[in-house]
This record gives structure tokens, C-alpha cells and sequence, in this order.
């Protein structure tokens, strides 16, 4: 049994989307965290460069001051020019998503490279992806895995779970299924949801150990617990197909509607068939096209006929 191809599953879940999506900075903190503007210009302007990142940091989520793009590259830049490699990193974000300047892919790579040789988690992350997609440079699926795995050394959950895609797909690295499911336990044992459907899917298609249906549901369970749509997708799919659960094709449908109100295309696709269908759901045609409409609108492709 197939739940889901685990490159497939990945890619649709958005562990293989790159740090290119122009998703905005996140949200500013909570007031109580609010850093002391004027205490960090005495020290920035003392020549302190973690402090002119702090600034940076500041004018790029508006905590404290104005949210100010430009501005926050201007400290970024004069920390980086002190060696602080986590605003060589910003700056790579800054050059890559357009956030206060024009894209720069080329720009982006510049500073990733920097920030990683220097040890910046994070840039190794972004380093990493953008090598694998060739945004800004030659995709060179080897010196990406290397990349994630420096990074999933250091603990680091995501590049954890992205070098056990690696593996379980071949890519950059010989095909191993065991070192994919135990790269991906890793990382589910730090809470990585993706990880978890990821191991899921291994010990469901009996990659890596023996089929263990029951422990691959516990795994889609937890990472649909914490909010993972394709985690809830896949519950689905076990009810559905009745692995390690009675076939109960109304519980499988509540999970297919839960994962497509949190935004899986896939399962809007399984939601609008099966409303056609009435499976599991008393059947209803128009709400079936409207399903399956949106899964197409917001990018999914629909199997061939």
C-alpha cells in the first residue's frame, strides 16, 4: 500500500518550496519584548554589530519603530560589514523575496554563501535551497545535500527532515531508505510535522523497516495535531483505506474537509469527489464542483481521466 510517494508528499506539504515564496516578515513580537531603540544606537554606534543586527531586526518587524525596509538593510549591511553572518543572512532574504530593494537572486546566493561559511544556521538552510532550485545559481543537487546536512548537524529539525527526503529519493545522495527513516524520526522526535508525515509514509509503503501502519497513523496523528494539513490528509487516507482502523469512510471524509479548510489542494480535490460521489457524505454536485474548482484555482492538478 501507497499512502503517498514521499517526494510527492513533501513537495505538496511545502517542505520543498524554496525561501523564495514572497511570504512577508513575520509579526512583531509581543510589546513586552519591544527592544530599547535608543540603548542599541549607543551601542551600534560604538561599533557594537550584534546590536546594529537588533536594530535591523527592529526596522524589519516594526518593534519599536516604524517599519522601515530600507533602513533595516542599512544596519543589516553595517553589521555584516563587521562579519556578523546572521545579517549576511538577512541581507540574502532582503535580495531574494524583494523586501525593501529589487529581487536579486544572484545577490541573494552572494550573501547566503557568506553567512554559511561563517556558520549561520539558517543561511546554510537558505544556501541549501536555493542551490537545489537553482535560483540565483546552477542547481547542484550534491553541494545542496551538503549544505542540509552541515546545517542538520547542528540539530537543526528542517534541514534534518530535507537531507531524509534526500535520501529517500536520491537526490545528491545514493538512495537509502533506512538513513531517510531514521533521519526523519530525528527530526519527528523534535517536532518537525513535516518529519512525522514523512516517517509515516516510509513505514506505510514499508520503506526503510517493515509496514507498521498503526505506527505510521500515530505519526500522521501528531503532525495533524499540530496543524499539519497533509498530516490530516493522510488520517484520512488510513480511514479511507482502512489501514490499521476500520474502513469508515464518514471519519475519512471529516479528515479529508478538516486538511482542505487548512489549505491542502490535494484533499479539497478528495472533498469535491467525493461529495459527487456521496461517499462518506451525503452527495451534492454543486458543492462537489466548488470543492474541486478551488483545489484547481489554487493550484492543484487534477489526475488524468
Amino acid at each position: 500500500m501507497k499512502v503517498i510517494s514521499i517526494l510527492g508528499a513533501l513537495v505538496a506539504g511545502g517542505v520543498l518550496a524554496t525561501a523564495a515564496a514572497a511570504d512577508p516578515p513575520p509579526p512583531a513580537p509581543p510589546a513586552a519584548t519591544v527592544p530599547n531603540i535608543a540603548e542599541l544606537t549607543r551601542k551600534a554606534e560604538a561599533g557594537d554589530p550584534v546590536a546594529m543586527y537588533q536594530i535591523g531586526v527592529a526596522y524589519s518587524r516594526g518593534r519599536g519603530v516604524a517599519k522601515d525596509e530600507r533602513e533595516a538593510i542599512r544596519w543589516f549591511t553595517m553589521a555584516a560589514a563587521k562579519g556578523h553572518a546572521r545579517s549576511m543572512n538577512n541581507l540574502g532574504e532582503d535580495a531574494e523575496r524583494g523586501w525593501g530593494r529589487d529581487k536579486d537572486p544572484v545577490e541573494a546566493v552572494h550573501w547566503y554563501r557568506m553567512a554559511a561559511e561563517r556558520g549561520d544556521v539558517p543561511a546554510m538552510v537558505n544556501l541549501a535551497y536555493v542551490l537545489d532550485g537553482g535560483l540565483g545559481v546552477k542547481a547542484d543537487p550534491v553541494e545542496s545535500t551538503r549544505w542540509f546536512r552541515a546545517a542538520a548537524d547542528t540539530g537543526d529539525a528542517e534541514a534534518t527532515t530535507f537531507l531524509a527526503v534526500r535520501y529517500a529519493n536520491g537526490q545528491g545522495v545514493k538512495q537509502d531508505d533506512e538513513e531517510a527513516l531514521r533521519l526523519f524520526r530525528i527530526a519527528s522526535d523534535k517536532g518537525d510535522p513535516v518529519a512525522m508525515r514523512g516517517a509515516g509514509s516510509m513505514l506505510s509503503e514499508g520503506r526503510g523497516a517493515p509496514a507498521d501502519y498503526v505506527e505510521a497513523m500515530r505519526l500522521f496523528h501528531k503532525g495533524a495535531d499540530l496543524g499539519d494539513a497533509r498530516s490530516m490528509f493522510d488520517v484520512g487516507n488510513m480511514y479511507a483505506n482502512g489501514f490499521s482502523v476500520p474502513t469508515d469512510q464518514k471519519e475519512a471524509f471529516r479528515w479529508y474537509r478538516m486538511a482542505a479548510e487548512h489549505g491542502d489542494t490535494a484533499a479539497m480535490w478528495a472533498v469535491g469527489r467525493r461529495y459527487m460521489m456521496g461517499f462518506g457524505v451525503e452527495k451534492d454536485m454543486a458543492e462537489g464542483v466548488r470543492w474541486q474548482d478551488k483545489a484547481l484555482a489554487e493550484g492543484y492538478q487534477s489526475p488524468p481521466d
